[in-house]
């Protein structure tokens, strides 16, 4: 696939949201914010701080 072929597709599944895999890379996009969101909130509460150990702060590192 050439480069440009390459960008044109990228594009459209970024910016494209009345494409399937537009959609889909919108819905994983939300997804892996609101997860991201999540573990933040956790990570600041002090019990789960003190029963988990930071696992969440840890986690938090592999997510957008």
């Amino acid at each position: 696939m050439s480069e440009n072929k390459l960008k044109t597709k990228i594009h459209t599944i970024i910016f494209e949201a009345d494409t399937k895999s537009g959609k889909v890379f919108d819905i994983l996009l939300i997804a892996f914010i609101l997860i991201s969101v999540v573990v933040v909130l956790f990570d600041s509460v002090s019990i789960y701080i003190k029963s988990t150990g930071h696992c969440f702060g840890r986690s938090n590192g592999f997510l957008p």
